[in-house]
């Protein structure tokens, strides 16, 4: 039997109705449900009847669409505008001559209500070149957020929104929505459509411009930017010759860390379980230099907490304790032994001598026989009357190693001397009364500054008081550059904002450079001055490599630009740190005569190794002399 299909009569109900049995009769009409319907049996007027009935149901989407659809127009609603439409419907109004929206409003079914504007939807929408009137959709440029928000404001489902009439935006609001999630997924602008049409390069810019894509996000494709990535993020900046660098790096590698780990850098300090560091300075001075000038405290140190034996040998030192250690060059140290006991067992009368022994120039000190070149300092002759204790006052002397070799071993030694026969004696000692024996260093090495007078009225009259010897003192004066100036390799002064060596990698040879700094006169300082110690300081604010730049220190006098002279070379140079080097002490007669006015640096060969910026104002010169006064 052929294909049945019953029709409703009624206009435009175009729905398909149950079949008939196959073997009944067929009538062509019947009632069903007090409805009269038309048999139908030929495959077109079904087919026809499906197309009619679809093209009805996308009416009515149409028609519902009409109801609800926000219209844009270049000015207010007015009565006649909310024909067609169901309350809810929204009216958006956009100032011609800025091009953005300027009003909103809703359809209440009576009337036009006025919307409170948003700030925020002010400027996420803008509007194309055209007459005025209601727009098309080609002239129509709408972000994804304000077709979020108008569907916010008016309450609209996604399936009623439409820019015009014809033109739904379903697809801009779900990708507002994914956009706004707390993941953020890869998006492939090339791939991104709507309704099957590609987005237009506007809104592929400005969907670039607010997402993060492939792993990377940067502000800029080149020059100064921000850029995230897995590594961290990282400042880029460009230094006065256009080459970009690293300014500031938040991540798991780079040259600057703000956080790495258990370490974390704040405003209040840097925090971190354990540090190693190459050098480590403060204030500008080398740690290592800050604290060889300090005392270091006691190098060696013993107590004597028995008595010794009896003696009573005239005029041989006897040995009763020792102390050996080692001491540095050009430092001052005190030798000291506490206040102790001479015991006397004697029926007679005895003078005593004890003393302190010491040698510094590695030859040992014997027993009894204290060598030749050895030195002593005593507390002097002691009377003991029999059978008694003497007090004898703590003792000490100062000495400095000047010319002393490291680490060579250095003896002191105690020793008590009798001189009178049969009249024993010994250092008494005990638990609670201890004798102590101390080398201590006290720092580096000074030069004795005491004066000593002899006046007095001794039978032939007064002594006349001597002239005062003068008093050397020591100084140590810092010189802070007034001024720099940087050369290229043709020798014309340049106008760059640093000192600056070398040549960046791929640059003119013209831009080899080369410089230095001005200071001001120390010769009068220096006059009649003995230099002890000379040291320069440099800030480099930026190097080709991140692990460093290989400088060439220089000395300079007379022309700048023609006697830059090396003096010393540093690698591994960083950016953004300062040194304070050691000037070897060849070069300081040249700084107090005059003939060295200054520093600088120079490159020795066109190498990017060798390329680095320097602070033009932050030179200095520090040296420390002793002069009399």
């Amino acid at each position: 039997m052929a294909s049945t299909s019953i029709l409703p009569l009624q206009l435009g109900q175009a729905i398909l109705g149950r079949a008939l049995e196959p073997d009944a009769p067929a009538p062509e009409y019947v009632q069903i449900d007090g409805e009269c319907w038309k048999l139908v049996t030929d495959p077109a007027a079904i087919q026809a009847a499906q197309d009619a009935l679809e093209a009805r149901e996308k009416a009515n989407e149409a028609f519902a669409m009409a109801q609800y659809a926000p219209r844009i127009a270049n000015r207010p609603p007015v009565a006649a505008d909310a024909e067609g439409k169901a309350p809810g419907a929204g009216w958006l109004e956009y100032d011609p001559a800025t091009q953005l929206l300027k009003q909103m409003w809703r359809w209440t079914g009576q009337a036009w209500e006025e919307l409170p504007m948003d700030p925020v939807m002010i400027p996420i929408i803008q509007i194309g070149t055209g007459t005025a009137g209601d727009l098309t959709a080609d002239r129509l440029i709408v972000t994804n957020e304000f077709v979020a928000r108008v569907a916010q404001i008016l309450e609209l489902s996604v399936e009623n929104l439409v820019v015009t009439e014809g033109a739904t935006i379903n697809e801009l609001v779900a990708l507002s929505i994914a956009s706004a999630t707390a993941e953020f997924q890869t998006a492939y602008i090339q791939n991104l459509r709507t309704n099957g049409a590609v987005i237009d390069e506007a809104v592929i810019g400005e969907l670039a411009a607010n997402l993060i894509t492939s792993g990377l996000f940067r502000t800029a494709d080149e020059g100064q930017r921000l850029e995230i990535d897995s590594n961290g993020m990282v400042m880029i900046g460009l230094d006065a010759d256009g080459i970009e660098y690293e300014m500031v790096r938040i991540g798991p590698s780079g040259d600057n860390l703000i956080t790495l780990g258990d370490t974390t850098i704040s405003p209040a300090g840097v925090q971190a379980p354990s540090g190693a560091f190459d050098e480590l300075a403060v204030g500008g001075d080398d740690l290592s230099t800050i604290l060889a000038a300090l005392p270091r405290g006691v190098r060696a140190w013993g107590q004597i907490r028995q008595s010794s034996d009896y003696d009573s040998t005239v005029d041989v030192p006897r040995r009763r304790a020792e102390l050996q250690t080692t001491l540095q060059k050009d430092r001052t140290y005190r030798i000291r032994i506490s206040d102790r006991y001479l015991q006397h067992s004697g029926t007679a009368t005895t003078y005593v001598t004890d003393a302190l022994h010491y040698s510094w120039d590695g030859t040992p000190i014997f027993p009894e026989a204290p060598v030749a070149g050895s030195a002593q300092a005593n507390s002097g002759r002691h009377y003991l009357p029999a059978g008694t204790f003497y007090t004898a006052p703590p003792m000490e002397f100062i000495v400095t190693t000047g010319g002393y070799v490291d680490n060579r071993t250095f003896w002191v030694m105690y020793s008590i001397t009798c001189h009178n026969a049969g009249t024993p004696v010994r250092l008494y000692a005990a638990n609670n009364f201890p004798v102590t024996m101390t080398v201590e260093d006290l720092g580096p090495a000074q030069d004795g500054i005491l004066k000593r007078w002899n006046e007095g009225n001794g039978g032939g009259g007064s002594t006349p008081t001597p002239d005062p010897e003068p008093v050397i003192k020591r100084y140590t004066n810092t010189y802070s550059s007034n001024g720099f100036r940087t050369y290229d390799n043709n020798g014309n002064l340049r106008s760059d904002p640093d000192v600056v060596q070398g040549l960046y990698a791929g640059g003119p040879s013209r831009l080899l450079r080369k410089g230095g700094w001005t200071f001001p006169s120390m010769t009068g300082d220096l006059a009649g001055a003995t230099i002890e110690k000379v040291e320069v300081y440099m800030y480099m604010n930026h190097s080709n490599y991140y692990a460093g730049a290989t400088v060439n220190v220089c000395w300079w006098g007379g022309v700048m630009k023609d006697n830059l002279n090396v003096i010393g070379t540093i690698t591994g140079w960083k950016r953004n740190t300062g040194k304070w080097i050691n000037v070897n002490s060849s070069y300081f007669n040249g700084f107090k005569s005059g003939s060295i006015a200054g520093i600088g640096v120079k490159p020795t060969n066109s190498f990017a190794e060798q390329y680095a910026r320097f602070n033009g104002s932050g030179a200095k010169i520090r040296i420390t002399y002793t002069k009399a006064s």
